[in-house]
């Protein structure tokens, strides 16, 4: 199949209005989830995505056994929670319950989840537990709440043959940003099996498991299983680690600004339009960022400082 393309013209259709006389709370409250000893940058990166994407609230939140470095190097504008764990660096299933009363609490209206994470059996339980509980049939937070799983979230889940338990009742309320290798372990199937039909790919996983799909290589796809579009912007100043994380946060940040600022017709879904706007985004402030920086030397953590450059292209 030949999906549409993702140009500058479908990126202005996609960006949102935002009210003047809003507050902070009408443009969403990001819930940044991640972070383990080996990977304490991932969520900040995340977090400085989210706020650079138009969030009004952004809560960083990691396991208490690495919250002091996570958050020496996260923004002012954040808030920040440690979950406790038992010293393992991780989120542990028992932290579940907290989470939620966590995002009642302070009206969080979309989770990112899996940013430096790890991929723990703890870790996994809970990832798996959390989303059973927030999109569990019947829960009020089923309908309020959007998740985007990147990286270790994405890789955490149970996926059984055509279903993913943790997301069996929730209907396009969540994207997944995986690169072709978290695809892969995500999956159990090897990269040759799929690297060739990657809009068909795309298409079929999420028409299956009624999610968005951001399928991210040189060519990156977003699929909701009903459209599907790519953009084929290659950039070696985006092949670093961190790239993915201010994605993800990207991503996050334009849920709630599309949800109640859409300007397009139904068919493109709050997380479809928040993928296509976020993607293109991130790659026209990764080009910004490369004519300043080159693409040697510009740093993931510098690309939320181009994103303005980016916005400007479409305003």
């Amino acid at each position: 199949m030949k999906p549409a393309s993702i140009t500058r013209a479908l990126a202005a259709r996609m960006l949102p209005v935002r009210d003047e006389r809003g507050h902070k709370y009408d443009f969403g409250h990001v819930l940044v989830i991640g972070g383990s000893a080996a990977f304490p940058g991932a969520p900040s990166l995340a977090a400085c995505g989210a706020l650079a994407a138009g969030a009004g609230l952004v809560t960083l939140c990691v396991p208490a056994s690495v919250a002091d470095t996570v958050f020496s190097r996260t923004p002012a504008e954040t808030m920040r929670v440690a979950l406790p764990d038992r010293g393992t660096g991780a989120m542990e299933h028992h932290a579940v319950e907290t989470t939620v009363n966590l995002i009642l609490e302070r009206r969080v209206t979309t989770l990112c989840i899996g940013c430096g994470m790890g991929r723990s059996a703890e870790t996994r339980d809970y990832v798996n537990g959390l989303l059973s509980t927030v999109y569990a049939d019947g829960s009020r937070l089923a309908e309020t709440v959007y998740t985007v799983l990147d990286a270790d979230g994405c890789t955490a889940l149970d996926l059984r043959t055509g279903d993913i338990p943790a997301l069996r009742h929730q209907r396009h309320r969540v994207v997944l940003t995986p690169h072709l290798g978290e695809y892969e372990r995500l999956t159990g199937r090897p990269r040759a099996s799929f690297s060739h039909r990657l809009a068909a790919e795309a298409a079929d996983f999420g028409r299956v498991h009624h999610v968005t799909l951001v399928l991210k290589s040189a060519t990156t796809v977003v699929s909701d299983g009903t459209q599907t579009f790519a953009l084929d912007a290659p950039n070696s100043a985006l092949a670093k680690g961190g790239s993915g994380d201010v994605l993800a946060g990207i991503i996050a940040g334009l849920a709630s600004p599309c949800d109640v600022g859409s300007r397009v017709p139904h068919r493109f879904g709050t997380l479809l339009q928040a993928s296509l706007l976020g993607v293109w985004l991130h790659a026209r402030a990764a080009y910004h960022g490369r004519r300043r920086r080159t693409a040697f030397s510009l740093l993931p953590s510098e690309l939320p400082t181009f994103l303005p450059d980016a916005f400007r292209e479409i305003l």
